[in-house]
């Protein structure tokens, strides 16, 4: 007897645990775009609070994967969409990503789900489309090669998958996905017994045809309202249900009917603009509880076309994130406000009864709104950015702002904010129907008060400017990318004056950098990569033209003036000119090199004195991984060899021997660390040179005769360095990955080649600004903090990991530099050093 029930005993185990795996517990997602979010642990307990059974997040937040140890909450990460194509062609990219964000937290941390990108089958970039399966693939043997054999690997889906969704029965895969992406697709998640991770939102079909989808239906409120599938007869009360079984049928008419689903987001916006039907409270509350209800019903109610089925879930979202861009409902999708409090009551659990939910405010916009709206200014929106938005609002359409050119009709009164205003106001009505937002990167916003009553207390003055007066008029000269804005007496510069007429509110200190900006130009650029990271490219450009205008213009003067009394004078005043140019471009190109290191997620390393702690050093999290991805596989090889031998550690070092601990000089270490920022800047040279070399050694039989003959006299050898920026951009189109005609040179061979003359060439910083740089950069990261003074005799304490990340570092800073250098000097001439 007792024999006969231990297998019983055991299947009832396995069919436990495999319902647990596929329970109907809803989630949530936990975006993390807002600049007013609570702490990851604060963020959990508020989690916790809702009942949420499951978290996704959208990366590998090792704060938040930490902070989710030991909850019993399921997880859910995700490979970021921009390391999709390099993961899908190197399987020791995956098995790195995987070591580096899953492992270290894995199985504390309950991670079960791994996607792989969000909703990349609803980008523009095709190319991208077909890496998603093989990176898919690679990720899954790297989970299996860790032994985190319980984790499911998918992707996310959009509702655009379809090119057909109505009746369900007709749901199609759109023709240029279906049989070369969501077939191979499927059937790796067939076999994987994963999941079709799938966005469905009622939301956005109903609020594009109000007047044929009944709101009810959306809301999971019919009751006398269904529809029949006329070739299935299957009936639907539901536009959730529609959704969800037109993908079914599409994945039934490719060969996998049986792939689960996953409901990777749902959810109905609790707010918008004026002009997005039925985005309010009221509605987000009820479609909330009411799909909560439906995924949490016991037993399961499934979908029509598939009955009792589960649906495991998360809702969308956990706050409202005040920095998403598009529309005003991206915005307004949380079940909490930023500082924590609900929007709406809401029990993810599922087992409050909707009845005794406190009632609701009544729903004020579920029809078109008639009347007008503009789009203005943000109150309080940063200056600097408003002009550079300004400049891009009046580059697109036709004719966008002929009103506010000179002599046009609303020219005046003649002030930025009314300017702007106009601007953002005539693109939004050009480009609203096909996709254009009001948003502006958080400087625009809607309004149903006419603003020409509103901006008559808003103009600005140029209070902050000295000597300029109270009644300053601007002007917007349109049409080119820098804006000039003119006084009648004196020409001023606009990026630093207009940022000078209202208190700055950024520090600095928050970008988590050694160096702070000497200049003006470079705080007000600090302002702009904080709270406008989109439009940073386009004030550095407009800074450094500006920049190189003035330098010109003193040293016109001076040429001018040269015999006569005021040459003296002029002559100081253009050597005063070049020098505060030169601090602004060194202060330009630190903060390029800084943007460079935040595109990878790696934050510079702080002053010592804040990373040693009872006189030890320790650098964390490492970000090895992300530091390595930016090389190609036989660079990264020469520089694992540097680290290796700069910090005295073998380059396939275990783990345990990477944190073992060491003691070196602080002035030693400051040596080792410029030393390899040159070592990275040689090699970026080195590389593109090399490359050089190869597109015309694999081109020059196609060239003109007398660029032929010429290579030929001289030797490939012999062109000139100087010349690789120019021809960078032509190189790259020229097939270097063609094997048939030349096998493509090692690098490392190729710098062992190097004459003494070459070798120098390439070593040798291009610019006094670069050399500046450094300096500037390593003094304030290993002097002391107060006086920049190198403590020469102190003796530091720290790991050969930390020494690693350090020394990492510095290449990447070298090579960020030679980008940044080539880049500047395309604008504005730098000094040669």
């Amino acid at each position: 007897m007792e024999k006969a029930l231990i297998p019983l005993f055991i299947l009832c185990f396995l069919v436990s645990s495999s319902c647990a795996e596929i329970s109907g517990a809803v989630g949530v997602n936990y975006g993390q775009l807002g600049n007013n979010l609570p702490t990851p642990s604060r963020s959990v307990e508020l989690i916790k609070s809702l009942k949420a059974k499951r978290v996704k997040i959208y990366d590998a937040n090792p704060e938040i994967l930490k902070a989710l140890k030991n909850t019993g909450l399921q997880v859910s990460i995700m490979v970021p969409n921009q390391l999709v194509k390099s993961i899908s062609t190197n399987q020791t990219l995956a098995n790195q990503w995987v070591h580096t964000n899953l492992v270290p937290f894995y199985p504390e941390t309950l991670i079960r789900y791994l996607l792989v990108g969000n909703e990349m089958l609803s980008g523009t970039d095709n190319s991208s489309w077909f890496s998603i399966v093989p990176a898919m693939r690679k990720i899954k043997k790297a989970l299996k090669i860790h032994g985190a054999h319980k984790v499911k690997v998918g992707t996310t889906l959009a509702m655009d998958v379809l090119q057909s969704s109505f009746p369900p029965s007709n749901g199609t895969f759109r023709s240029d996905i279906s049989s070369s992406v969501m077939k191979p697709m499927l059937q790796f998640l067939n076999r994987t017994k994963s999941f079709l991770f799938l966005d469905v939102y009622p939301y956005f079909p109903w609020s594009s045809e109000p007047k044929t989808i009944n709101l009810d239906y959306a809301l999971f409120q019919s009751k006398n309202i269904t529809i029949t599938d006329p070739n299935t007869g299957l009936t639907y009360t539901n536009l959730f249900d529609q959704m969800v079984d037109s993908v079914i049928f599409a994945m039934k008419r490719v060969g996998y009917p049986d792939v689960r689903i996953f409901i990777a987001e749902t959810g109905w916006p609790n707010g918008g603009d004026f002009d997005q039907i039925g985005a309010n409270i009221y509605n987000a509350a009820t479609y909330n509880r009411n799909v909560v209800k439906k995924f949490t019903a016991k037993p399961p109610v499934g979908t029509p076309a598939r009955p009792g089925s589960v649906l495991p879930s998360f809702i969308f979202a956990l706050y409202n994130e005040n920095q998403k861009p598009g529309p005003g409902t991206e915005r307004h999708f949380g079940l909490l406000h930023p500082h924590g409090k609900p929007v709406y009551e809401i029990d993810l659990s599922g087992e409050t009864p909707l009845s005794e939910y406190k009632p609701l405010p009544v729903p004020e916009n579920n029809t078109p709104y008639k009347g007008k709206i503009w789009c203005v200014a943000a109150k309080g929106a940063n200056k600097t950015a408003l002009g550079l938005a300004l400049s891009y609002a009046c580059s697109q359409g036709n004719k966008t702002c002929d009103p506010i050119q000179p002599r046009g009709y609303c020219r005046h009164p003649n002030s930025l904010i009314r300017h702007v205003s106009y601007a953002f106001s005539s693109y939004w009505a050009q480009f609203k129907k096909t996709g254009g937002s009001c948003y502006f990167d958080g400087l625009a916003t809607q309004t149903i008060k006419d603003p020409r009553l509103l901006m008559e207390s808003r103009i600005l003055t140029s209070r902050g400017i000295e000597g300029a007066g109270e009644n300053v008029y601007w002007s917007v000269e349109l049409g080119y990318s820098t804006l000039n804005f003119r006084t009648s007496g004196f020409r001023i510069r606009p990026l630093t004056v207009i940022a000078a007429a209202g208190p700055s509110h950024c520090q600095f200190s928050n970008l988590n950098s050694p160096l702070e900006p000497r200049t003006p130009t470079g705080k007000d650029l600090i302002g702009v990569l904080q709270n406008h990271p989109q439009l940073f490219h386009l004030a550095v450009a407009d800074e450094l033209k500006q920049l190189s205008d003035d330098r010109g213009h003193a040293l016109n003067r001076m040429n001018l003036t040269a015999g006569s009394p005021d040459a003296c004078l002029h002559r100081r005043i253009a050597q005063m000119k070049e020098k505060e140019c030169q601090l602004a471009v060194e202060d330009i190109m630190y903060l390029l090199v800084f943007y460079k290191f935040s595109e990878i997620k790696v934050p510079l390393v702080p002053k010592l004195s804040h990373s040693i702690y009872n006189g030890r050093l320790e650098i964390r999290p490492s970000k090895d991984w992300e530091l390595e991805s930016i090389y190609s596989f036989d660079v990264l090889q020469i520089i694992r060899d540097h680290v290796a031998a700069v910090i005295g550690l073998r380059a396939n070092s275990s783990v345990t021997d990477n944190w073992a601990i060491t003691t070196i000089g602080r002035s030693a270490l400051r040596r080792k660390y410029v030393s390899s920022i040159l070592y990275g800047y040689f090699l970026k040279s080195a590389l593109l040179r090399l490359q050089l070399e190869q597109c015309v050694a694999l081109d020059s039989q196609d060239l003109p005769p007398r660029q032929r003959a010429s290579i030929q006299h001289h030797g490939i050898k012999s062109l000139l360095f100087d010349r690789i920026s120019s021809m960078r951009s032509e190189s790259q189109n020229l097939g270097l990955n063609s094997q048939e005609k030349q096998p493509v040179e090692d690098l490392k061979c190729y710098v062992m080649g190097f004459d003494p003359e070459t070798l120098q060439r390439c070593a040798t910083l291009k610019s006094k600004e670069a050399t500046n740089l450094i300096e500037n950069h390593s003094r304030a990261l290993f002097g002391d903090e107060e006086t920049c003074s190198l403590e020469a005799e102190e003796v530091i304490l720290t790991s050969f990991s930390s020494l690693k990340r350090l020394i990492l570092e510095a290449v990447a800073f070298g090579s960020f530099l030679w980008d940044t250098e080539e880049c500047v000097n395309t604008v504005y001439k730098l000094n040669e050093n």
